[in-house]
């Protein structure tokens, strides 16, 4: 066969050539070994970043609002959409009041302008680890200030004191929505989780002007119950589930 009839000193060239890619790919593994391990230990684990996004990331928010961590708690999320399902399969006609957040994806890093343009070319490092950790999607550049989105559901407050403590780094927030919308509230309780949905209409680039709230119970075991709606109205006195369970401020 053709192989055959190498010299054996074709041979010998070959393995060393061989050799010598094996070398380069055990230093390059060590390279990126030795890069993973200058990260420090971050908020998050592995497993619960990759758990993010969810299958309703609109759920997420809310249930991420509920959530202690840096991404929502699994249990919650259950939670939340089973009862918001339930919720909807009982009064169809709120199945398009969605949770209202108060931030944009995204996160603002603020910087000098030669900051700023490192960041842009990519020449800034010290971001790596937060932007490998967090699973940055997309980095724009601002006026004065970087726009960072993730690719998943994040506590963006957290997130964003992370950025803020990087060098060089002036600032870093959430990119707050303004104006209002409809919204669910949520609030958890011992045997009983309770819901009000909020249809926000007139004005909402202001705040709106008009709420109409929807009140329901929910169990454990995902079954929801109508207790009440009322119209928000000014000099007329709110129902005691209106205070408890409604807010028109978004934390």
């Amino acid at each position: 066969m053709l192989y055959r009839s190498f010299a054996l000193g074709a041979l010998v060239v070959l393995a060393a050539g061989c050799l010598e890619q094996s070398d380069n790919a055990k230093d390059s593994a060590s390279n990126n070994a030795s890069a993973a391990t200058d990260c420090p230990v971050l908020p998050g684990t592995p497993a619960e970043i990759a758990q993010t996004p969810r299958a309703d990331q609109n759920l997420e928010l809310l249930a991420l609002s509920l959530s202690a961590g840096l991404t929502a708690d699994q249990a919650v999320y259950d939670r939340v959409v089973q009862d918001v399902q339930s919720i909807r399969s009982l009064q169809p006609q709120l199945a398009d009041v969605t949770y209202h957040p108060a931030y944009v994806n995204q996160i603002l890093v603020g910087a000098s302008p030669d900051t700023l343009e490192e960041m842009d070319r990519g020449a800034y490092k010290s971001w790596d680890c937060l932007n490998q950790q967090y699973k940055l999607k997309s980095k724009t550049r601002a006026s004065t200030a970087m726009v960072l989105q993730f690719d998943g559901i994040f506590d963006l407050k957290q997130l964003s004191a992370l950025y803020a403590a990087l060098p060089e780094v002036t600032y870093a927030e959430p990119n707050l929505i303004l104006g209002g919308a409809s919204s669910i509230y949520v609030t958890p309780d011992t045997s009983q989780w309770h819901y009000v949905l909020d249809v926000a209409s007139d004005d909402c680039e202001a705040g709106c002007i008009n709420h109409q709230l929807y009140y329901f119970v929910t169990n454990d075991g995902g079954a929801a119950e109508y207790v009440a709606d009322w119209l928000v109205a000014p000099d007329t006195q709110a129902p005691e589930w209106v205070a408890k369970y409604w807010s028109d401020v978004r934390n």
